[in-house]
């Protein structure tokens, strides 16, 4: 889960769910939630489709029962000979083929004439023979024919002769094959079939007999005018949706199975299109969310790498240019005051550094300054084989300025001769401030004679310097001592030595009289000393002569 621990992470992370949910939820919906809606809306569909059907189907059967009707009126045309039917009977099949056969009986009946039916065959046990010869027209029940042996359906109207009486019946035979054609391409959704249920249970377009309970169920299915369906399992293991209507007039039941899978066809569909419709827009946005998500990582993880590295100590990490114009406005001045701050951090570690290393009162280097980069500098010139030397200044009788003046006087000559030990330097010179009024030069590439010449200009420029503080005239003399690496090596820290070593010339100038210089020498120490004379109106003090004194 690391890996979601990152804004970046954290922003996928939410844009799966926003997206993802969505995407997987809605179809699950559609297949879940919506499915007995879907089975209602397909049953309606099929009990639609099956009034249809019903109708359809009382209307062939009242279509044959008129043609039978008006054949039975034109056998009166033909009483000079019965023979002579047959062929009647044959023009009227070739022009409606729906009738397998079509005869004739006698009062009695027994057949008289007939295509496929013979002479002399005794059908007056049939009731919709009796029926027709008692004058009614009628469609029977689905029976056996005793010419083909196959299940039909006989429509019967009396025939009369000249003087009106009943003179016999005429009868057509349907073949159910026919009527089961006629159901299928009736068929408005694909899958599934259509069925006819005789009173007696028997199917008479499928060849099997139901039991009892199953045709008390398809009879309750068409009682309710066809607003009712039931789920059920066919013997082949198939779920099936099934409706049923009533049809001639009740006695028959009209049956329509569709398989569940079909029916549920369009839901699956409904649920593809969520699904594609749903992908699409998240194609279309994730674009757009990426780019915004970058508005915002990039930025913050900037603002995080920037704020690792001053932790670790970088007080100087520059901010790169990002182009946030299509940022919020949040992160573009979350990331303008992080950087504006950075910045000024950075200044102000910069001053803090400079401050560490700069005496405050004079503005040259102090002795932190020296003890860094000036034993890098010793070092140097030493392993290069190149001369250094090391110059340790101090004012004279400084002490007693400040017990005459004050001291802000003091402060007032340190700075004074600040500048001009300042402007006494080369370039490649170090000048510091090493403590009180104690001024130290380290000097590279110089060797004893190069560095005499700088402290003898220290020396006298401070001599010829007057510092007017008060309304009083301050003038003021320095000491130098002078130690040089060219002469003097040395085991150890070779800026301490030097240091040191400068310091003794430095206590001999001043106990030999002061406002002068003198190089320190290895053994007696006794190196030579450039005397200089106090100018007029230089502060004196008696005392001991001592370094320490002012």
């Amino acid at each position: 889960m690391k890996r979601f621990d990152t804004l970046q992470g954290r922003l996928v992370l939410f844009v799966l769910l926003l997206f993802g949910a969505p995407l997987l939820v809605a179809p699950l919906v559609f297949l879940l939630f919506l499915r007995q809606p879907f089975v209602a809306d397909v049953s309606a569909d099929l009990n639609a489709e099956l009034a249809h059907h019903a109708r359809v189907l009382d209307g062939l059967l009242d279509g044959y029962a008129g043609r039978v009707q008006v054949l039975a009126a034109t056998i009166m045309l033909h009483d000079d000979s019965l023979l002579s039917l047959e062929d009647h009977f044959r023009v009227v099949q070739s022009a409606t083929p729906d009738f397998d056969d079509i005869f004739a009986v006698g009062p009695d009946g027994t057949v008289v004439a007939g295509i496929k039916a013979k002479p002399g065959l005794a059908l007056g046990d049939r009731s919709y023979i009796r029926s027709a010869l008692d004058g009614r027209r009628v469609v029977s029940e689905v029976v056996k024919s005793r010419v083909s042996g196959k299940p039909i359906v006989v429509i019967a109207a009396p025939y009369r002769d000249r003087a009106g009486a009943i003179a016999g019946a005429v009868g057509g035979v349907v073949d159910l094959t026919r009527v089961n054609m006629v159901l299928q391409s009736l068929r408005l959704r694909d899958g599934g079939t259509a069925f006819l249920v005789g009173r007696d249970g028997i199917t008479l377009t499928k060849g099997r007999t139901l039991g009892t309970d199953e045709v008390a169920s398809l009879r309750a299915l068409a009682g309710d005018d066809g607003r009712r369906f039931m789920v059920m399992q066919t013997a082949e293991g198939t779920d099936v949706l099934r409706v049923a209507r009533f049809a001639k007039g009740g006695e028959w039941l009209l049956v329509r199975e569709l398989p569940q899978d079909v029916a549920l066809a369009g839901q699956r569909r409904a649920a593809l299109v969520v699904l594609l419709v749903n992908s699409a827009i998240v194609l279309v946005l994730v674009p757009f969310v990426v780019r915004f998500g970058r508005t915002i990582v990039r930025p913050t993880r900037l603002v995080a790498t920037l704020s690792g590295r001053i932790a670790a100590g970088d007080f100087q990490p520059e901010c790169e240019f990002v182009d946030l114009a299509a940022a919020p406005v949040e992160i573009r001045q979350l990331y303008k005051n992080f950087c504006t701050m950075s910045a000024r951090l950075g200044e102000h570690m910069r001053a803090l550094e400079r401050m560490a290393v700069t005496d405050q009162l004079t503005g040259l280097h102090n002795r932190r300054y020296v003890a860094v980069e000036g034993a890098k500098v010793v070092d140097v010139c030493w392993r290069g084989g190149r001369p250094c030397s090391c110059l340790m200044a101090d004012i004279d009788r400084f002490k007693t300025i400040n017990d005459t003046y004050g001291h802000e006087a003091g402060d007032a000559v340190l700075q004074a001769f600040a500048e001009v030990f300042r402007g006494g330097l080369r370039w490649s010179d170090i000048g510091a401030r090493h403590g009180g009024e104690e001024f130290v030069v380290i000097a590279p590439n110089a060797d004893t004679r190069d560095a005499v010449v700088i402290a003898e200009r220290l020396r006298v420029d401070a001599a010829a310097l007057v510092v007017e503080f008060g309304g009083h005239v301050i003038r003021f003399t320095v000491s130098v001592g002078v130690a040089s690496l060219d002469e003097h090596g040395g085991d150890g820290n070779l800026l301490e030595e030097l240091l040191r070593r400068a310091d003794t010339a430095l206590y001999r100038a001043k106990a030999e009289g002061r406002d002068r210089v003198c190089v320190w020498r290895e053994g007696d120490g006794d190196g030579p000393c450039l005397p200089g004379k106090a100018p007029d109106g230089a502060t004196s003090a008696d005392g001991d002569g001592g370094r320490g004194e002012a």
